[in-house]
């Protein structure tokens, strides 16, 4: 039943809109009640219609709002239209091209200017444009037309977009290779103690609320413990699944599920070669004993 109800999405094209986890300390708790917790503006009534119209799965099985949500259970909200910000509409926003050929377009980007939509900023982004100057531009894993990288809202500079799939392949594969250079100028003032120097750290968004900030510099530390919840929460999941014995081959979606990771970091995994598939068709297929076998080999690596 699990697997016809996951078909079941793909066929009727849903789009999710939220993805909760519940803790491991989660108390029995009713489903619109669950949501109410997480999801801003949101109220019983709306919750309740949502999932009487059938569009709240827990553990991909469609739930009434009586349903009552239990630890490591993955609360999902689907409806039949995109998040606003896959909502993409070309807008005429005058672009910067340094550079232009068959296969790439090199764009200055001005700062203030956002790359692609996201929470909070829906239009107006550099991706709008692109679409705008360039029809039928290549999407990368997480559906955004040509980008192969970004900078931040506040930086200017240089952006390499891909115009083809082949393209796109490869200078993502030099990206998450890093065999390509940057270099980046910053203006600083005040009374700067020494002339040089250097900070260690990573700078990121929050591990634990990835729309906000961190508020101080993300150690190795934190990274340690961060990688390492994530591992036992995904042990904990593929042992949460709900008794059903699995397929022998998973699509992107379904794995994506399984391991709660995002289409970049599933693209990722294909790229460096750490997840073996097969494509057939144009559809991507995952060997399910493969996936436990990588599980395996990665349990121990806490390295950084």
């Amino acid at each position: 039943m699990q697997e016809n109800n996951s078909e079941d999405i793909e066929s009727d094209d849903l789009h999710e809109h939220y993805r909760f986890t519940a803790s491991e300390g989660q108390e029995p708790l009713r489903v619109d009640k669950f949501l109410m917790n997480f999801i801003e503006n949101a109220t019983r009534n709306k919750v309740q219609q949502a999932a009487k119209a059938g569009n709240i799965f827990v553990n991909d099985i469609a739930i009434k709002s009586n349903h009552k949500v239990k630890p490591n259970d993955v609360v999902r909200v689907v409806l039949t239209y995109p998040p606003a910000e896959k909502l993409l509409v070309a807008e005429e926003i005058p672009l910067d091209i340094v550079y232009e050929d068959d296969a790439v377009i090199v764009v200055n980007k001005p700062a203030g200017m956002v790359v692609h939509p996201g929470h909070g900023n829906y239009s107006g982004t550099l991706v709008n444009g692109l679409i705008h100057h360039i029809e039928n531009l290549p999407t990368n894993s997480n559906e955004r037309p040509g980008l192969v990288h970004r900078i931040d809202k506040d930086t200017s500079g240089l952006l390499v977009v891909a115009k083809t799939e082949f393209a796109m392949a490869n200078l993502s594969r030099q990206f998450f290779d890093r065999t390509t250079e940057r270099l980046y100028y910053a203006l600083v003032w005040g009374n700067v103690e020494e002339d040089e120097g250097r900070i260690e750290g990573h700078i990121g968004r929050s591990l634990k609320n990835r729309l906000q900030m961190p508020t101080s510099i993300i150690t190795t530390e934190d990274l340690r413990e961060f990688k390492e919840e994530l591992l036992e929460d995904i042990k904990a999941m593929i042992n949460h699944q709900s008794g059903f014995a699995p397929k022998k081959w998973l699509k992107s979606p379904e794995v994506r599920d399984l391991l709660s990771i995002s289409p970049g970091t599933l693209q990722n995994l294909r790229i460096n070669g750490t997840l073996p598939y097969s494509k057939v068709g144009g559809v991507i297929y995952y060997d399910y004993e493969e996936i436990v076998k990588v599980l395996e080999e990665n349990r121990i690596h806490n390295k950084f």
